[in-house]
């Protein structure tokens, strides 16, 4: 009875923790209740949760199928189960472990909401608003449901729509995390930058956050306190963000600051390059101290940067000179073809794969215009037996060690074609001439319309005009290219 009071206390302790927002926390008191009485589903339940908070998908997975090797008919741990297996990019699984949660609980609100997410995820849009709209009947106003269905119909274009449900969401829970980083995503898509810079600070305390590096740091909250101190600038979420936001990193030298950036191994010797006058260093290897810190896209809203006076000067990456030297002699002399660089695949593992994403069969007639180079790292299954039947289509990523090596290679195109990834930014950057191949409704820095964009002068946008259509984002490339 004793060992049961202590574990009974660990346990709502756990739960307060969770609920303070600190999972880690709340997994050792998890831990120390279930040492003193092991396998109570509430408690293996809740662990798994806190696991997940952690983004620990395979250990929370673990947990939840230790909940169901114990009782088959815990709804909550088929909805845990099913939030690992999204963790861990197996959305199949996922699906079928929340349908499993509502065969046992027809009411469970929150099962419909995640079953909503997972559905979005996987392209079904009309599923996942009907599921949305199933659990807000059950648990109406829910912020975090009002939350996710406004992502839902964002993916649907309909942002009006999205804006009110992130609305509703705010006016019941003012500081939820992921309504305000939602609604900045439409705010900064809609040039609306003030609000829009703002709202995206709120990327740090999202369900799905990434560490927020160096808190023992102090952030640089205005750049009056930048002149004469040490400022360490540091990556986050994916390379091409890097890429991209690496042109402030000039603007803050220029006020003064001494600047270390901090970034991926892939990317130190290329960004090393810039003149921009900051030191660049890979990854955990800062030599401190500093005065500040600032992750690199918290940027533009200490610039206060605006639609009309983004930082665009290109070309402001380049290759080193060896690397060129070789890939001229790899590539020989010039011909009548053109080349012509692709990627038609991003991180298999972003969130929006499914979407920015498209099949290498869908751009074989680029090989009839000129020769055609894939320089993509991550190849699918279906792309590599492509690949095999279809010689004319070189693939490179076998030779990509890092960034150095890929902007040698961009270096020799006379075109870059991309989907969303980290070679539109590369070659954005360059300044070479390039074309962005995009969704339907894109990610928010290449706005809602046009064929142009600030951020990179060189480019050309083709946008999906429905849903999933990539054939005539490839007749109008085609014809473009052939002109």
């Amino acid at each position: 009875m004793q060992d049961f009071e202590k574990a009974k206390a660990l346990f709502f302790d756990g739960l307060r923790e969770l609920e303070l927002g600190r999972p880690q926390e709340a997994e050792r008191c998890f831990r120390g209740s279930l040492a003193l009485v092991p396998d109570r589903v509430s408690t293996m339940v809740n662990l798994s949760s806190s696991l997940l908070r952690q983004r620990r998908a395979a250990d929370a997975g673990e947990v939840a199928q230790r909940v169901l090797a114990i009782d088959r008919q815990a709804a909550d741990g088929w909805l845990n189960l099913g939030l690992a297996s999204q963790g861990l990019g197996d959305l199949n699984q996922a699906l079928d472990c929340m349908d499993r949660a509502l065969q046992i609980n027809p009411a469970y609100a929150e099962a419909f909401s995640d079953k909503g997410v997972i559905l979005t995820e996987l392209q079904r849009l009309d599923e996942a608003l009907a599921c949305h709209a199933q659990g807000l009947t059950l648990n109406p106003g829910n912020p975090q449901a009002l939350t996710n269905m406004g992502v839902t119909l964002s993916a649907l274009g309909r942002l009006d729509d999205a804006m009110r449900c992130y609305d509703e969401a705010l006016l019941a829970s003012p500081g939820l995390p992921d309504a305000n980083w939602n609604q900045a995503l439409i705010r900064l898509a809609r040039e609306d930058f003030r609000d829009g810079w703002r709202q995206y600070e709120y990327r740090w305390s999202r369900s799905d956050a990434d560490p927020y590096l160096h808190p023992e740091v102090q952030p640089l909250q205005d750049l009056a306190h930048a002149p004469g101190k040490r400022v360490l600038l540091w990556a986050e979420q994916g390379l091409g963000d890097t890429l991209q936001f690496s042109r402030y990193v000039a603007l803050l030298t220029a006020r003064g600051a001494s600047v270390t950036l901090e970034v991926p191994e892939a990317l130190r010797g290329l960004l090393g390059r810039m003149g921009h006058g900051a030191t660049v260093v890979a990854r955990n290897r800062a030599p401190g101290p500093f005065d500040w810190q600032l992750p690199l896209m918290s940027l533009p809203r200490l610039f206060g940067t605006q639609p009309t006076d983004i930082p665009a000067a290109t070309p402001c990456l380049s290759a080193p000179a060896d690397r060129v030297a070789y890939w001229g002699t790899w590539f020989g002399e010039a011909n009548s073809r053109p080349r012509i660089g692709i990627a038609v695949q991003g991180n298999p593992r972003h969130r929006n794969d499914l979407s920015r994403s498209m099949p290498l069969a869908k751009v074989r007639a680029l090989a009839e215009i000129g020769d055609v180079f894939l320089i993509q790292t991550d190849v699918s299954e279906g792309d590599r037996k492509f690949l095999a039947l279809n010689p004319a289509i070189q693939f490179l990523g076998d030779r990509l060690d890092d960034f150095d090596e890929t902007a040698a290679i961009v270096h020799h195109m006379d075109v870059v074609v991309s989907v969303d990834t980290s070679l539109a930014h590369l070659a954005g950057a360059m300044g070479k001439r390039l074309y962005v191949l995009l969704p339907w409704i894109a990610e928010w820095r290449w706005r809602l319309q046009g064929d142009t964009t600030p951020w990179y002068p060189s480019a050309t946008l083709l946008r999906q005009p429905v849903a999933s259509d990539w054939d005539s984002v490839v007749v109008d490339l085609v014809s473009r290219l052939r002109a």
